[in-house]
């Protein structure tokens, strides 16, 4: 995969890294009332193992927040965890929070990239509070923040966070470096196809 295309206008990606087997994931998914949840119309199907995933993404900026699509695959390149790709900006923090108070090593990124608008995130989560660790930027022009909570994980370059410009203290190359260490290397080409089948889905919101 061509690192650019991390860094083209109006593009977003949304996912969930999961320290956990795809089959478990999706059994604590369903668990937990996730396939069913209320006020969405939700169609999912599963996709034949070894299909290219990024054929079935949209890296678009959406604007209209009452459809989402997700993607959940076993990464070729990592097996025995769980990919979680969403459209949702929020990237179901929710969701991210409650797998991680059960005591899975959990990671949230979000890379957007927007006109005047930007946001990169890294998050990491494992049980408690003490767990959280999370590196952020926001830009919404004029305005922009940079935020960080909890410990340096051990791969992290802190020297990234002294840069005089916020946007150059987490981005998205920064963020593919984080996941590369973590052993999820995104640029390969094998962590967008799985050797078991995809799940995907698309809701709507109905509100009913």
């Amino acid at each position: 995969m061509n690192i650019n295309i991390f860094k083209e206008e109006s593009f977003f990606l949304g996912l969930l890294a999961i320290k956990h087997p795809l089959e478990k994931t999706l059994d604590y998914f369903s668990k937990v009332g996730w396939f069913c949840s209320e006020g969405w119309e939700i169609r999912g199907v599963t996709v034949d193992a070894n299909t290219n995933i990024l054929t079935l993404l949209d890296l678009s900026v959406s604007t209209y927040n009452q459809t989402e699509t997700n993607i959940i695959w076993e990464p070729r390149n990592l097996q025995g965890t769980t990919i979680f790709r969403t459209t949702s900006e929020s990237c179901h923090s929710p969701l991210f929070n409650h797998l991680a108070n059960t005591g899975i090593e959990c990671y949230l990124i979000r890379i957007c990239n927007h006109r005047g608008h930007a946001a990169y995130d890294f998050e990491r989560r494992k049980g408690d509070k003490k767990s959280v660790r999370c590196i952020q930027y926001i830009q919404d022009y004029p305005r922009s923040e940079f935020y960080m909570e909890g410990e340096p994980l051990l791969f992290e370059n802190k020297d990234y966070y002294f840069r005089r410009r916020k946007k150059d203290r987490i981005n998205a190359d920064i963020i593919l470096e984080y996941m590369n260490a973590l052993g999820w290397n995104m640029i390969d080409d094998s962590f967008w196809v799985s050797d078991k089948q995809i799940y995907y889905e698309t809701r709507v919101f109905t509100g009913v």
